[in-house]
């Protein structure tokens, strides 16, 4: 009710944004938002596609009116159907929306889009987009909106760098499609575990999230306990099969990739989102390479196995599993350290997380050895980040019947881990196995 009170105020503020940010949400307009106070990505992105036009005939740019607004450009890319050559299984076309200003002015309102992301990915900066008005005494923070991440764009030419024009734009549109989806998919999706969208007159917004799961857990400690923990799993493990019932695959499930808004856990940053059917026309399906996120399965990691070479590779609902297997051994690690059972936690085959996490794009006989196992194995950027300190861990407030409950989470890891695909529960089965552990300890059932 909050929310929708303030909304119709500021609607109100915003009306002269029609045309600028108008996202219909009836329609599959992927709109691609771009900060570009310097002009430098319009000038290099001219450049590259007077080089590639000629020889390119799956790939277009045309400039689009803009309304006469100065602080803003719009272009239209497209690129068509080549599947041995991109990412998408679709046309793509996108909406560049290049913004020459963070301020943006109408008499007595002021549009603010903050330079600093709340939080970034490799693609994505998510920017904070907030109202001053002569109507609203202090500024409002409205929500945020998905920018390109301009720091790792090749259309930018870095000193000593030699890359071709092709390369450049292919790569553009590959970020692009990570980026400008976003909105249109969570737009469907209406659940307390998933991060929301809401439009203010014509312009389509991401809720903010209060916090990452991260420094809401470091926040807890030395108080996170047990409840906190299993809280956090059904959370998440509700939010992926809310996607999965809808047939959306997410393809990034890990745990910098889920915040707390109000009470709630809730799943964001979906990239490499696929939608597996046709139940949501237009989106398609998304191909990536995953070959340096050690959270993702085997078969996605590496599809080919031993012989491994440069592969896009389809998303499924497994893989979603074997990385929500992957988050909850994270956070078992992050509440305990001390008290965690490593050797009992693999991937697939007997191969340690730790050795699955270090393993390189071309390592032999990746499952056919044994490793050693060592607390490092989960120590990758959300554990370093957190800066756990020992005497910080909940280790020291486990009864017996918590360390019960630990392992038979540990049970459910492995489940989630194992190597054939298809022997891995689906999101509800998992769902139920954390309802069975929440029960028979004489917990609640959520």
């Amino acid at each position: 009710m909050w929310k929708k009170i303030v909304l119709t105020s500021l609607s109100l503020l915003l009306a002269y944004s029609n045309n600028i940010f108008a996202n219909d949400t009836n329609n599959q307009y992927f709109y691609l938002n771009i900060l570009d106070l310097d002009n430098s990505f319009e000038e290099n992105l001219t450049i590259i596609y007077s080089e590639v036009k000629d020889e390119s005939s799956i790939i277009s740019l045309t400039e689009l009116p803009s309304n006469n607004y100065p602080f803003i450009k719009l272009y239209r890319i497209t690129r068509e159907n080549r599947p041995e050559l991109v990412d998408m299984n679709t046309k793509e076309e996108y909406i560049l929306r290049l913004f020459k200003s963070n301020t943006i002015n109408n008499n007595d309102n002021e549009i603010n889009i903050e330079t600093t992301p709340i939080y970034s990915t490799w693609f994505t900066d998510f920017l904070a987009v907030k109202l001053q008005s002569s109507m609203v005494e202090n500024t409002e923070k409205l929500g945020m909106l998905p920018f390109l991440n301009t720091k790792h764009i090749k259309i930018i030419p870095k000193e000593g760098e030699s890359i071709e024009a092709t390369t450049k734009i292919n790569q553009l549109l590959e970020m692009a499609g990570a980026v400008s989806r976003q909105i249109n998919v969570q737009r469907h999706l209406d659940n307390p575990n998933i991060l929301g969208t809401f439009v203010v007159n014509d312009m389509e917004l991401l809720e903010t999230p209060d916090n990452s799961l991260l420094n809401t857990m470091k926040q807890q400690q030395p108080h996170y306990n047990i409840n906190n923990l299993l809280s956090y799993m059904y959370d998440i493990t509700q939010a992926v099969e809310f996607l999965h019932i809808n047939n959306i695959a997410h393809g990034d499930i890990k745990l910098t990739n889920f915040f707390t808004l109000l009470d709630k856990t809730v799943l964001t940053n979906f990239e490499r989102f696929s939608v597996l059917d046709d139940s949501i026309s237009g989106l398609g399906r998304k191909n990536f390479t995953f070959y340096n996120n050690f959270y993702h399965a085997p078969e996605i990691r590496f599809p080919l196995g031993e012989d491994q070479k440069w592969s896009y590779t389809n998303i499924t609902f497994e893989g979603d599993i074997y990385s929500l297997g992957m988050v909850f051994a994270g956070l078992l690690y992050l509440c305990h350290p001390e008290e965690f059972d490593v050797n009992r936690l693999t991937v697939a085959n007997n191969v340690s997380i730790d050795a699955y996490s270090q393993a390189e794009q071309k390592k032999a006989n990746l499952f056919n050895n044994q490793f050693s196992i060592s607390n490092r194995h989960l120590e990758d950027e959300t554990a370093v980040a957190m800066s756990i300190d020992e005497n910080t861990s909940i280790s020291n407030q486990l009864s017996q019947a918590d360390l019960e409950i630990l392992n038979e989470l540990i049970n459910v890891i492995n489940a989630c881990h194992q190597q054939n695909p298809e022997n891995r529960p689906t999101a509800t089965a998992v769902k139920d196995m954390l309802n069975k552990i929440i029960a028979t300890n004489n917990n609640t059932k959520l």
